[in-house]
């Protein structure tokens, strides 16, 4: 079942991380690998285990939290970074547990240059002292440099890839681009996984998770 398989993913991430690296972000190679759905899950776990997590959707360039999660998209990230708005007047608390949850806001042509502003850095700074832990939704690798930029700003980074669709191709080229730019990828994970096929009938959604700091591309 998916909420058990995101437990487990949760305890690994938890058992396999140094307990001062509280930011993760989660990437995929390219679009529809489940990213999304894996950050809101791990982020929604923490939550409800009474760890005070914020989930930021920093996919400018094709927001979905908000609409999987149904909260409003504005004035988000994007509007704390070019409109001054307070970080606290962006987010949103999401009904279901009590997580918290900075939407990107509207979609931006110009993500690259909203996510290398100054100002994120502060922003983040701002919300690590208010947070046990931050789950970040990166836009895919191959979209642009944007999940490299991130990535370095998080303490680990997770790379979703969808079972059996994404192809092998797609999947090397995005971890050399991301070991290229010194990312270094804490885990993958086989996401949509169909169970009555898998090679491993009780991971359900998830099929694997290489645990911190293990290589994962040659």
């Amino acid at each position: 079942p998916f909420a058990q398989a995101i437990k487990t993913l949760v305890w690994q991430l938890d058992e396999s991380m140094p307990s001062d690296r509280r930011v993760v972000l989660v990437t995929s190679a390219v679009p529809g690998e489940g990213k999304s759905t894996t950050a809101i899950g791990i982020a929604r776990t923490k939550a409800l285990k009474g760890q005070k997590t914020l989930l930021i959707d920093a996919d400018l360039r094709n927001p979905s939290v908000h609409a999987k999660l149904g909260i409003a998209q504005s004035p988000g990230l994007r509007g704390v970074i070019e409109d001054d708005v307070k970080v606290t007047d962006a987010i949103v608390t999401d009904s279901a547990t009590s997580l918290d949850v900075l939407p990107a806001g509207s979609a931006s042509a110009d993500a690259l240059a909203l996510i290398e502003s100054p100002r994120v850095d502060s922003i983040l700074v701002e919300l690590i002292d208010r947070y046990e832990y931050i789950i970040v939704d990166s836009p895919p690798v191959a979209t642009g440099p944007d999940a490299c930029e991130l990535s370095k700003l998080a303490d680990a980074t997770i790379f979703a890839v969808r079972w059996s669709q994404t192809p092998v191709n797609a999947v090397k080229y995005a971890l050399r681009i991301l070991e290229r730019n010194g990312v270094q990828v804490a885990g993958t994970i086989l996401t949509m996984v169909d169970a009555s096929r898998s090679f491993n009938r009780s991971h359900g959604y998830y099929g694997y998770y290489g645990y911190y700091g293990e290589r994962t591309a040659n």
